[in-house]
């Protein structure tokens, strides 16, 4: 279980590597849009001005995953990058551990290739 983390973790770290990539290339979007880049997404403005919303680094962080987990995951994770931006606080924090608890319910469920355990963290049988 612990070599299939460590492997898990090389791919975030590659995802988030792209991701940032990615971010040097992607041109500022207009301030206020709020269809293609709503504030309360915005999490970071790079030196060079561009903002980095949620969604790069949900991105980054689910990309090893797949199914119902990387949804919870990163359901969970826009709660909480947006916390204090859009909602009241406690209704943006029950959110995402509404999610994060789904999320670890999946790691939970009997390990078969039906759930949507992450293959990266199921243990070989």
């Amino acid at each position: 279980m612990e070599q299939r983390l460590k492997q898990a973790r090389s791919k975030q770290v590659a995802a988030r590597d792209k991701a940032r990539a990615a971010l040097d290339e992607k041109s500022a979007c207009p301030k206020g849009d709020m269809v293609h880049a709503p504030n309360h997404y915005a999490v970071l403005t790079c030196s060079c001005g561009k903002k980095i919303e949620a969604r790069d680094i949900i991105n980054a962080i689910i990309e090893p995953f797949g199914g119902m987990f990387a949804h919870d995951i990163a359901c969970g994770l826009k709660y909480l990058l947006r916390l204090g931006k859009k909602d009241q606080m406690a209704q943006e924090l029950g959110k995402s551990l509404k999610y994060i608890g789904w999320a670890q319910q999946n790691l939970s469920a009997p390990d078969d290739k039906s759930n949507n355990t992450p293959l990266s963290l199921r243990e070989s049988r």
